[in-house]
């Protein structure tokens, strides 16, 4: 596999882009160091890299150099998403949601939010049958709508409901054991 396009800076460098924009140099710092320190000098050097990755480009404004995106932040994140979804994961979506709703801490905002496109996801699904071998049954007691959702967060929801709200309803949610 590839490894992730970007470094942690680099990628911190790509999101103040696709937030403005555009910006200097002295503005990316800027916004870098309200989180972080960093020197401009190490912007610099970043979108530096960055352009000679294809990444970003620069326009001429006097002596001031201004930076915008080339990639395209939903196709980056994507990549990274599969990137990581294959080396952690074995490239299951749902090992990596059950994970996330184990482990990570959520807002009751973001909890709504989840279960809100959960159900909207669920509802959409089509009949499609397919044949599951004992052992992912186990460790995926439910199917939605014959597609394998590690449901562990469906399975869980009556037994904590700090994770999704308890008026949420799955349509479609079958046994397959």
């Amino acid at each position: 596999m590839t490894s992730p396009p970007f470094g942690r800076q680099q990628l911190r460098i790509m999101l103040v882009l696709w937030d403005k924009g555009q910006a200097t140099a002295r503005e990316v710092m800027e916004v870098l160091n309200r989180v972080e320190p960093v020197t401009e000098s190490t912007v610099r050097t970043i979108l530096r890299r960055l352009e000679k990755k294809g990444a970003i480009t620069h326009d001429v404004d006097g002596r001031t150099f201004i930076f915008r995106p080339l990639k395209d932040e939903e196709n980056v994140r994507g990549n990274a998403t599969r990137e990581m979804l294959g080396r952690l994961f074995d490239g299951s979506s749902g090992e990596l949601v059950s994970y996330l709703l184990e482990h990570e801490h959520f807002t009751p905002e973001e909890r709504d939010a989840i279960g809100a496109f959960l159900e909207e996801m669920v509802s959409g699904f089509e009949k499609k049958p397919r044949a599951h071998s004992k052992e992912e049954r186990a460790r995926r007691p439910f199917a939605i709508d014959g597609d394998l959702f590690n449901t562990q967060l469906i399975a869980r929801h009556d037994q904590n409901a700090s994770i999704l709200p308890t008026s949420l309803t799955y349509p479609g949610l079958t046994d397959i054991q």
